[in-house]
């Protein structure tokens, strides 16, 4: 047998090289987005980084719902939800902006136009407040 050829194994060393500089690449830039804790269009983390932040919004809200109903007395589904949805406490107004302040760098973040604050507050302290009829 033979010695192998020098320029033939850097050859071959090269081309195993260059075949794998891809893959390399993309595990390289995926760990480096999981480090910085950006996603680099991996579509299921974004959804389920998404889906958790949409999640403790809405864990939040229905919190600041309970406690308000509690603080009042009330139990859901009192007869009271259908004479007239109580009004905001300031506090409960600036949590609320806080939320869609968030919200809003999110969307940013993601691309998304944001949302016009004043409004969103309105509506999700409406549909807060005025139960599954409102917004």
């Amino acid at each position: 047998m033979s010695e192998p050829n020098p320029e033939w194994l850097i050859l071959a060393i090269t081309l195993i090289a260059l075949a794998m500089a891809p893959l390399a690449s993309k595990l390289v830039r995926d760990v480096g987005d999981r480090v910085s804790g950006e996603s680099g269009g991996g579509a299921p983390t974004d959804e389920a980084a998404e889906r958790r932040a949409r999640d403790e919004e809405i864990g939040q809200m229905l919190e600041a719902r309970a406690y308000i109903r509690a603080r009042r007395g009330e139990q859901d589904g009192t007869a009271q939800d259908a004479v007239a949805p109580p009004a905001a406490d300031d506090g409960l107004r600036e949590e609320v902006r806080q939320v869609v302040v968030a919200g809003n760098e999110r969307r940013a973040r993601m691309g998304e136009p944001p949302l016009d604050v004043e409004a969103e507050v309105e509506r999700r302290l409406a549909r807060l407040l005025g139960g599954a009829d409102a917004g």
